[in-house]
């Protein structure tokens, strides 16, 4: 009897321990992930350098290929920059204000208005032609993809038009079964586009360059500013510019919250109300601030 009670005894001691080893176990596995994803949120950028634009008023900074352009609201002017270093390559005085600026493979500019019923066309700085666009009533977005098919958002239907360059309506889609409000719209390397859901709440939502939805995920920000850019890098990650947190919010391309910043990685740079905000095709961030800054994208 009691070589039966000194072996219960045993058995209970060797499941303490078992059970006691296990639940360490688990913490360790916790701690493990609760410390890897705060050093996956705190991550930041390196910092590639500076210039300063020169503007009166700024509501949109788009980067295409080598360039940069400064959509200056209050001066009616585009001015088209050398990405890296500031210098000035064409300057565009257009006779209402301007909204928004692509490039095409060939070089050409061709420039959004406020209430026009025309796309302006530039090679150099000298204007070539004009796009009709009368059948989009009030255009919000514009973006370009790699065969040169312009997009532009319709905010009077929640629609999305693809037009060529001769201004021949390719195909529309999108609609407020998909997208409640729609705001700017934006491109990957693959040519899906990205558009803004400015309705409560607020989504990213995504389709083919053939007008087939993706997906769609909240994009969880306290407030919208109308200056919002999204850059969205060659890992598919998603960048936008967060006025009301003066932060850079990082996603992944289904939405999970990675990170925030608000400074590079060396602390160099620090940014301020970034309320312009561009990149991501190459792999870079432009952030307008107090000046402007440029960013490699973070590794997550």
């Amino acid at each position: 009897v009691k070589d039966k009670k000194i072996k219960k005894g045993n058995n209970n001691t060797l499941l303490i321990v078992l059970l006691s080893a296990m639940i360490l176990i688990f913490l360790g596995i916790e701690i493990f992930f609760v410390v890897k994803k705060q050093m996956l949120m705190s991550k930041k950028p390196i910092f590639v350098g500076e210039w300063r634009p020169q503007y009166k008023g700024q509501i949109g900074m788009p980067v295409w290929k080598d360039h940069l352009y400064v959509i200056d609201n209050n001066s009616n002017i585009v001015t088209k920059y050398d990405k890296l270093n500031g210098t000035v390559i064409d300057v565009y005085s257009v006779p209402q204000t301007p909204k928004w600026a692509v490039e095409t493979n060939s070089g050409e500019t061709i420039i959004l208005l406020y209430n026009s019923t025309d796309l302006l066309k530039y090679s150099g700085n000298k204007l070539t032609g004009k796009i009709d666009i009368k059948e989009i009533k009030v255009p919000e977005g514009m973006t370009i993809d790699s065969e040169d098919n312009i997009y532009l958002s319709d905010s009077s239907n929640a629609r999305i038009f693809k037009i060529n360059l001769a201004g021949e309506k390719l195909l529309d889609f999108g609609g407020r079964d998909k997208i409640k409000s729609i705001g700017r719209i934006f491109i990957d390397k693959n040519d899906n586009i990205y558009a803004i859901d400015t309705g409560l709440p607020y989504y990213v939502v995504v389709f083919t360059k053939d007008g087939k939805f993706i997906r769609k995920w909240e994009l969880k920000l306290k407030k919208l500013s109308g200056l919002e850019a999204l850059a969205i890098t060659s890992d598919g990650n998603v960048y936008v510019n967060d006025m009301n947190e003066s932060k850079i919010v990082v996603f992944s391309s289904t939405g999970k919250l990675l990170g925030k910043f608000d400074t590079d990685i060396d602390f160099k740079y620090k940014i301020s109300l970034p309320g312009a905000f561009s990149g991501g095709l190459d792999d870079r961030l432009y952030v307008g601030s107090h000046s402007l800054s440029i960013f490699e994208a973070i590794k997550y």
